[in-house]
């Protein structure tokens, strides 16, 4: 018994449960309607006022189109009188072209007349403009001839005062010339030689003797190139990267890069570099935007991008690497053993004097070009030991390496036993 009424008490509270959640739910739901209905009539409020606004403008686009009638008709008016004035105009206008084409016949015949004129006095000018100029071209070329003939003597006064100051001085057998300055990294000066052409003397701190001579077409074109540069930069051009063109197409340039660049670095046969990498390497290193630095290399060691070879000489594994651009950081870096590190520094060497002088940063003096012209050669020079795989010993002149020794693993030895065994064979 008391187990049914306990049952019976259980569904009883289930349902009062229920009947309470229900009851939470109806009242939930009544909420919601009455929000509902509040936001609806919001809603229906909005929508009456602009419905009113609605109704206020079309009533006022009704006045303005009632205002734009009128407004047409008065143009519709206007343009009668316009065109009638238009007419009109036309008509006077005919009377002036015809009046103008009156006047530019009449101009016509005067200006023909006054060119003809002018022509005539252009022919005299024009014939006296040439007498005049073959007169200055004869006595600027006189000039000339009495300053080579001054600068001449001058040359060998000053050059008997010193040789009879200088008694240990001597002139090189078998030229007939005399020292009158001093060169770089040693003594040195301008010669003449026994056909009379302009060279210039060196003497290294080794006692040897070298002439450089000053006539040939190189030097003209260095002379070239030294002069473009400051006319250039009197002028008032800037230079900087976008010069670059400029520099490459000089004629002195192309002859240095065909006959010293290119050989040097031999970006043709370089295994490493692809062809965009080549053209790339080449113009940093004649814009100054090529970076070298070390770098090490780990056990398995590396190959050099220029030659192929391996990095590591004799177990060292610090190496150096270069890359085309200094400002992208995440550019590839290309390694190079140390015959081809050389050739590559003597390039950017060479190739940072030729900026020098194009920004007028390097300056040869009033010498007549003689220093530009030897630290020329000195460069030059360094690139044709470089890819000979020469090394300065440290004790010889300056890009002329008296104590040198060779490269052996390099590729310009390999390439020179080569050459010989060929000739033997022959």
């Amino acid at each position: 018994m008391e187990g049914a009424v306990a049952r019976e008490v259980e569904v009883l509270s289930t349902k009062l449960v229920a009947s309470i959640e229900k009851q939470a739910t109806l009242e939930d739901e009544k909420h919601w309607r009455e929000a509902a209905l509040d936001r609806a009539r919001v809603r229906i409020g909005e929508l009456e006022a602009a419905q009113r606004d609605c109704v206020e403008r079309m009533a006022q686009v009704l006045e303005e189109k009632r205002g734009a009638e009128e407004e047409t008709q008065a143009l519709m008016g206007r343009l009668v009188e316009e065109t009638q004035q238009r007419a009109a105009a036309e008509t006077e206008k005919q009377a002036m072209e015809r009046e103008l084409e009156e006047l530019t016949r009449t101009l016509f015949e005067e200006a023909n007349e006054m060119v003809a004129a002018a022509e005539d006095a252009r022919g005299r000018a024009e014939r006296r403009s040439t007498q005049l100029a073959a007169q200055l071209e004869e006595a600027v070329r006189l000039q000339r001839s009495q300053q080579a003939q001054l600068e001449e003597l001058k040359g060998l006064l000053a050059a008997g005062e010193r040789a009879r100051a200088r008694a240990g001085g001597k002139l090189e057998k078998g030229r007939a010339g005399v020292w009158v300055g001093e060169g770089v990294g040693g003594v040195g000066g301008r010669v003449r030689g026994e056909g009379g052409e302009d060279r210039v003397g060196v003497r290294d701190e080794g006692g040897g003797e070298r002439v450089l001579r000053m006539d040939t077409a190189a030097f003209e074109e260095l002379q070239e190139f030294v002069r473009a540069a400051g006319e250039r930069g009197r002028g008032g051009t800037f230079f900087g990267l976008g010069s670059g063109g400029w520099m490459r197409e000089s004629k002195f340039v192309k002859r240095c890069i065909y006959e010293d660049i290119e050989p040097t670095l031999r970006l043709d046969s370089a295994p490493g570099l692809s062809w965009l990498a080549r053209r790339g390497m080449f113009s940093a290193v004649l814009e100054g935007q090529l970076v070298i630095e070390p770098g090490k290399v780990g056990r398995g060691g590396i190959e050099c991008s220029l030659c192929g070879k391996s990095c590591t000489e004799k177990g060292n594994r610090r190496v150096h690497r270069f890359r085309t651009s200094e400002a992208q950081q995440g550019m590839k870096f290309y390694y190079l053993c140390g015959y081809c590190l050389g050739r590559v520094r003597s390039v950017c060497d060479f190739a940072g004097f030729l900026r020098q002088l194009r920004d007028g940063v390097w300056r040869g003096g009033g010498d007549g070009g003689r220093r530009v012209w030897e630290e020329t050669v000195r460069l030059r020079e360094a690139m044709f030991w470089a890819r000979m795989g020469v090394v300065e010993g440290g004790e010889g002149h300056k890009g002329v390496p008296h104590s040198a020794g060779l490269v052996e693993d390099s590729a310009g030895a390999e390439d020179a036993v080569a050459g010989v065994q060929r000739a033997q064979s022959l």
